[in-house]
């Protein structure tokens, strides 16, 4: 996002107004989902799972908005890493849905990591090395059209 907004007039005459605001957005909301997300779902659960005396009902109606923002969010990064899987034929679907809360957690905590050095550290850059590992032997079929979720 910094990156990003460093020569915003650049950028959106670069991107056009919609593209470019369709783009901070995404921006935004990846990373504020990241910070923000889990402390809301989990007040959210512990509300749900207590009773408290006198709550309005609005404060229950903003709790199921937060379910369905999280589900329909988990929906947004799990479905198109299946469609992925499927068409490269690579199988192991399921197991990949029960690492998806672990995804999240990670994440999150690097979300909070990089907002932490941002403020701590704002000059430093965690460069990434590549080519350290041997290459995947997975086989990786053609993709495909016309793939049907099963």
């Amino acid at each position: 996002m910094i990156v990003h907004t460093r020569q915003p007039l650049r950028f959106f005459r670069e991107l056009g107004a919609l593209r470019g605001a369709s783009a901070l957005t995404l921006i935004v909301g990846t990373v504020m989902t990241g910070l923000l997300g889990p402390p809301f779902l989990a007040a959210a659960i512990w509300r749900g799972m207590t009773e408290l005396a006198g709550e309005a009902p609005i404060s229950r109606l903003a709790d199921v908005y937060t379910y369905i923002l999280t589900l329909l969010g988990a929906q947004a990064v799990f479905l198109p890493a299946i469609v992925a899987m499927r068409r490269r034929g690579l199988g192991g679907v399921g197991r990949a849905a029960l690492l998806m809360p672990g995804y999240f957690a990670l994440v999150t905590a690097a979300t909070w990591v990089a907002l932490i050095e941002l403020i701590v550290r704002p000059f430093h850059w965690h460069k990434t090395k590549h080519g350290v590992t041997a290459p995947a032997t997975a086989k990786i079929a053609a993709p495909q059209n016309n793939i049907a979720l099963r």
